[in-house]
């Protein structure tokens, strides 16, 4: 692979953990605007009883859904072809093309609560166990995805030596959200490195 493949690589990579934040920050602010949405909107009867939420909480729920499926698609992308260049010269990252495939496939489950958000589920799904028995296989899905990912791209960080995305990796695991942040400095710095941003000016040499 060349000086060129390199740096198109980590800048694939680069770009899909950038996005992979944005749009992750972008999901943080509609849940907390959902969250304080139905806070607000809470009433509680007089004579007691149950908490009924009032408000169409949904009409952010939605954008929201769509948004993490555009990110996901996009990131995805990205991945996919950062994979692709890798693994002419490490066989054993392509598993992070099936990761990023699996992660692509689970995120089609967030559609399936819509019927439960607004109480009016499927006629295929009139079951509660259904619901989350269906949701839990694209979870699973999602888990195998992650790890898939997170275990070539660790690979990535320790043939060039880079902690940020070693450290990144493991992160991602947990908290997504900051790891992409973390990967994209990572692999940011590698670009730079190849590209030779980052090396030592030496002083000219002296006349005689």
């Amino acid at each position: 692979m060349s000086l060129d493949d390199d740096k198109e690589a980590f800048r694939n990579f680069s770009k899909a953990f950038l996005i992979n934040f944005i749009f992750g920050l972008i999901n943080v602010i509609f849940i907390v605007i959902m969250v304080a949405w139905a806070i607000s909107a809470t009433v509680m009867p007089m004579g007691g009883g149950e908490v009924e939420p009032t408000g169409p909480i949904y009409a952010f729920f939605i954008p929201s859904v769509i948004l993490s499926l555009i990110g996901n698609i996009i990131f995805v992308y990205y991945l996919w072809h950062g994979f692709k260049i890798m693994e002419t010269v490490m066989p054993n990252v392509s598993i992070g093309k099936i990761g990023a495939l699996l992660l692509l496939f689970s995120s089609f489950s967030l559609p399936i609560i819509f019927p439960i958000f607004w109480g009016a589920p499927s006629p295929n799904f009139q079951s509660p166990v259904a619901y989350f028995g269906l949701f839990s296989i694209f979870g699973v899905v999602g888990l195998i995805g992650i790890i898939l990912l997170v275990i070539a791209i660790y690979r990535i960080g320790e043939k060039y030596d880079n902690t940020t995305i070693k450290v990144g990796a493991i992160i991602y695991i947990f908290l997504s959200f900051i790891a992409a942040i973390v990967l994209y400095f990572g692999f940011k710095e590698l670009e730079n490195r190849k590209s030779g941003k980052n090396s030592v000016i030496l002083p000219p040499q002296p006349p005689w």
